[in-house]
C-alpha cells in the first residue's frame, strides 16, 4: 500500500477475465461431483482429488490435468489409496500433496486424518502424527473447513463444520517436517512426526464451514477468509484477516450494510452481494480479490466479482465484472466447485506486466530464493465443477489477468 507522502498514485489493474478452459478434443474427463480439490504440483501438473455427487456418492480418485496439452488424465496409485471424501482440503509441499479431512456422505463418515500424495510415484502414504499430543490440539473430525500454506513448513486450518457438532471456529497448524529441503517437500521415512498444533486468539471471527482462504497480496503475514456460512445457517458479510505473524483477527464488512440483511430472501439495494457467499471458490488474481459462484443465500450464483479497493482498508466496494466473450457455457451457476491459482504454462510473447508470485511464494517468504524462477510466469485462478440445481459439473473455468491472451 503506498505511503501518504508519496506522489505518484498507485493504479489499479484492469480486472481479471473469465473463459471456459476448452480441453482436448481426446481427452477424458473425471465424473462430475462437487467437494473436490485441485492443487497444482511444482511441474505444472494439476491434480484433482475426491468430490461427491448429488447421489451422496464419494470418490477417493485422482486426475491429473496437463495444462500445455489440455487434458487430463486418470491417475491409477502406484501404492496406497485413498478413502472416498468431499469437502478435505488438498494442500501442495513441495511434489507432496498434504490431504486433510472430508465427509464420506455414503457412509456419514467425517473424517480428521492426514494422508499424502506424491505425485513424482503417484503413490498415497500416511504420515507419522504425534499420538502423544494433547486431544485438544488436534482438530476434530471436519469437511468444509480451509486450508492453506504457511511459512516455515506448517499447514494451517481453519473453521469447517460437522453434522454432529454444526460449524466451526477453531484454529490449528499442522506442523510438517521436511528433512530434504532442496525438494522442499516431506517424505515417508521422516524421523520427525508430524505434529498439530491449537491456536488460541483473544478474539475470533464466528464459526463457519464453506468459506475460502487466500494471501492478501504484498502482505505475506495475512490471510483473508472470504464468506461462509455459520451454525445458525446464515451466510457471513464479512471477510476476517488474520495476521499470522500476532495471531490477531480483524474483521472487515461492507459498508452500509445491515447486518441482518445475509438472512432476507430480497437484497437491499446496492448490496454487495459477494460478501454473502458460501460454497464459492476465491483466490487472488492480478493482487485482486475474485470470488466465484457459490450460494448467496437465495440461488446458486453464475457470476465472477473483484475486490477493486484495498484489502487492508475499512472501505470496499464489490463490483460484478462481465465475462470476456460469455456464453450460456461460461455463465454456468455453480455451488461446491473447487480451484487454485496456478502457473499457466509460459507464453511466446509475455506481457508487461507480471502477476505477483502466486501464493505459495508469498506464504513462505523462507523460499522465495529457491522459486524466484518461477516469477516471470503467469497465474491464473483455475476453476473446476461443483453443482447446481440441474446437474453436477464437469467443466472448467480459467480467470486471468486482462494483459494474457488465454
Amino acid at each position: 500500500m503506498a505511503d501518504n507522502n508519496e506522489t505518484e498514485t498507485k493504479t489499479q489493474p484492469p480486472p481479471p477475465v473469465s473463459r471456459a478452459l476448452e480441453l482436448s478434443p481426446a481427452s477424458l474427463k473425471p465424473a462430475p461431483r462437487g467437494g473436490a480439490t485441485l492443487t497444482q504440483a511444482p511441474n505444472g501438473d494439476v491434480f484433482l482429488i475426491g468430490g461427491a455427487n448429488r447421489d451422496a456418492l464419494s470418490f477417493g480418485d485422482v486426475y491429473c490435468l496437463d495444462l500445455a496439452s489440455k487434458s487430463w488424465s486418470y491417475v491409477r496409485p502406484a501404492g496406497g489409496s485413498l478413502s472416498p471424501r468431499s469437502g478435505h482440503s488438498a494442500v501442495a509441499f513441495g511434489h507432496q500433496l498434504v490431504v486433510f479431512g472430508g465427509l464420506d456422505a455414503s457412509r456419514g463418515a467425517v473424517l480428521n486424518d492426514v494422508q499424502v500424495f506424491d505425485t513424482e510415484t503417484k503413490r498415497w502414504w500416511t504420515p507419522r502424527v504425534d499420538a502423544d499430543a494433547d486431544s485438544r490440539d488436534r482438530p476434530t473430525p471436519r469437511n468444509a473447513h480451509a486450508a492453506i500454506r504457511l511459512a516455515r513448513d506448517r499447514m494451517l486450518v481453519f473453521g469447517g463444520s460437522s453434522p454432529f457438532v454444526g460449524a466451526m471456529d477453531d484454529l490449528f497448524v499442522l506442523h510438517i517436517p521436511v528433512e530434504d529441503d532442496a525438494h522442499d517437500a516431506p517424505s515417508p521415512g521422516a524421523s520427525t512426526p508430524w505434529r498439530w498444533e491449537r491456536i488460541e486468539t483473544t478474539e475470533r471471527p464466528a464459526a463457519r464451514e464453506l468459506h475460502a482462504a487466500c494471501w492478501l497480496p504484498g502482505a505475506p503475514r495475512r490471510i483473508c477468509f472470504v464468506g461462509g456460512r455459520g451454525r445458525d445457517g446464515a451466510l457471513c458479510d464479512d471477510v476476517a484477516v488474520l495476521d499470522v505473524a500476532r495471531w490477531t483477527w480483524t474483521l472487515q464488512r461492507p459498508p452500509n450494510a445491515p447486518q441482518c440483511w445475509q438472512r432476507c430472501a430480497h437484497r437491499p439495494p446496492n448490496a454487495p452481494q459477494c460478501w454473502q457467499r458460501c460454497a464459492h471458490v476465491a483466490a487472488i488474481v492480478d493482487r485482486q480479490l475474485v470470488s466465484v459462484g457459490g450460494w448467496d443465500g437465495a440461488e446458486i450464483s453464475a457470476d465472477a466479482w473483484v475486490l477493486s479497493a484495498a484489502l487492508d482498508s475499512d472501505v470496499g466496494t464489490w463490483e460484478p465484472r462481465a465475462l470476456e466473450d460469455a456464453t450460456k457455457r461460461d455463465r454456468v451457476e455453480r455451488f461446491g466447485h473447487c480451484g487454485c491459482v496456478v502457473r499457466l504454462p509460459a507464453q511466446d510473447h509475455e506481457p508487461e506486466e507480471q502477476q505477483q508470485q502466486h501464493e505459495e511464494t508469498v506464504e513462505a517468504p523462507d523460499k522465495e530464493t529457491r522459486r524466484r524462477g518461477q516469477q516471470q510466469q503467469q497465474h491464473a485462478l483455475l476453476v473446476f465443477g461443483g453443482m447446481n440445481a440441474d446437474r453436477d459439473l464437469q467443466d472448467l473455468v480459467v480467470i486471468a489477468p486482462a494483459a494474457l491472451a488465454l
